[in-house]
């Protein structure tokens, strides 16, 4: 009996076995079906381990008496992108301005970015624009420093005449209040001891005139570096801002004079020289004659 029962339970467990099997055969396979009806595509995102940012349109460290900046921040590698503008008035005010901060997943692309400096906000001085990218690997950034200045100047010497002239390059506008319309310039210069040289400067130049002579072929100027000091006045009398330039002077080669003196010096002849060369001779001359009287007087006896 005992046999008769393992049999039959041994017989169920095959006949399970074997109904469990059919069905797992009979069961679409979920693998093999995906892969043989594909139908959305499977995109890997590589990170960059090197974030990537810089600021293009405005060369660092330029003067610029146009308002007007058209900037792109372009990017790569990077999460996020800030950018901040720093802007310094003449009086040293500063003031802080965040232009972007966006998130960009870690692509690359860029960001358009125009200023206008004659917006209310800013106005005349040196701003400092910073763009920092966050990245996998840290943080890029890019700083540039440009200013906004009211006129700027340039040296402009004549070679064929041996002229120097100051170029200035301002705009003139009826807008705007007359503490930034310029009134006069002044221009003076300095030797490489601070000194003014009076003999050429100031010079007053009102507006509209652009170019300014420096007269230094009309004097003897010694060899030397010279500063050129720029100041614009507003219309109500007001420094407005200052602006510097230097102009090398090379001095006619004159030939040195020798030190003189005492009988020989540097084969020049002085006014002692003379004295005492002549005092030697007369003194020669003298004991020559006496010599000769002597010996005549002798000959005589």
């Amino acid at each position: 009996m005992k046999k008769t029962h393992k049999k039959l339970l041994g017989f169920f467990g095959l006949v399970t076995v074997a109904v469990m099997t059919a069905v797992a055969v009979a069961l679409p396979n979920p693998g093999v079906s995906a892969l043989s009806n594909v139908t959305d595509t499977i995109v890997i995102r590589v990170i960059g381990t090197n974030p990537e940012i810089s600021i293009d349109g405005v060369e660092s460290g330029t003067v610029s008496i146009n308002p007007e900046k058209n900037l792109t921040i372009s990017y790569g590698n990077v999460a996020n992108v800030r950018v901040v503008l720093v802007y310094t008035d003449l009086n040293g005010v500063e003031q802080t301005f965040d232009l972007i901060d966006e998130n960009v997943d870690y692509a690359a692309g860029s960001f358009p970015l125009s200023l206008d400096l004659s917006q209310p906000q800013y106005g005349y001085g040196d701003y400092v624009l910073r763009a920092t990218g966050d990245g996998a690997s840290g943080p890029d950034e890019d700083i540039i420093q440009f200013s906004y200045a009211p006129f700027v100047a340039e040296l402009d010497d004549d070679e064929e005449t041996g002229k120097a002239y100051v170029d200035l390059d301002y705009t003139e506008s009826e807008e705007g209040s007359d503490e930034d319309k310029i009134g006069e310039f002044k221009i003076e210069v300095f030797d490489e001891d601070g000194n003014l040289v009076t003999p050429l400067s100031p010079i007053t130049a009102l507006p509209p005139e652009k170019q300014v002579e420096l007269p230094f072929d009309k004097y003897d100027l010694p060899s030397g570096t010279y500063t050129i000091k720029i100041t614009a006045y507003n219309l109500n009398g007001d420094e407005l801002t200052v602006r510097y330039l230097t102009k090398d002077i090379e001095g006619e080669e004159v030939i040195p004079v020798p030190d003189t003196g005492k009988i020989s010096g540097n084969n020049n002849v002085s006014r002692v020289d003379f004295l005492i060369t002549g005092m030697l001779i007369f003194l020669m001359t003298g004991i020559g004659g006496v010599i000769f009287i002597a010996r005549r007087d002798s000959r005589k006896k």
